[in-house]
């Protein structure tokens, strides 16, 4: 239910959007800017949904938190009230209430001495 709102609320936002998007250019700001990755896609019960926008940041609900040094790949939609624990790399959709915590396991291994 809360997706059908988010997304509902996005649409209302897309004509407002595409106006920011047809206004004139920006000057060129050089060759050390890239954006060629074409448009940005949600996934939407297993199926990828195109916004129609090149840029896209992350849509978070009320009462969202996101740790520091926290990742959010554009187009991740965080529900209300939920928690995204600091140093996560997140993408995707997030239900309401819910917590992200990190536990990506560390493997320690011998290091080699290279030969030259």
């Amino acid at each position: 239910m809360w997706l059908r709102s988010v997304l509902t609320a996005f649409a209302l936002l897309l004509p407002r959007i595409a106006m920011a998007q047809s206004a004139p250019a920006a000057p060129d700001p050089g060759p050390h800017v890239y954006s060629d990755a074409g448009n940005i896609f949600i996934e939407l019960n297993g199926k990828p949904f195109d916004t129609g926008l090149r840029k896209f940041g992350a849509l978070l609900g009320d009462d969202a938190e996101v740790g520091c040094n926290s990742v959010l790949n554009p187009g991740s939609i965080i529900g209300r009230g939920s928690l995204v624990y600091p140093g996560t790399h997140w993408r995707g959709i997030l239900p309401a209430n819910m917590i992200v915590k990190n536990k990506s396991a560390q493997d320690i291994v011998v290091r080699r001495v290279r030969e030259t």
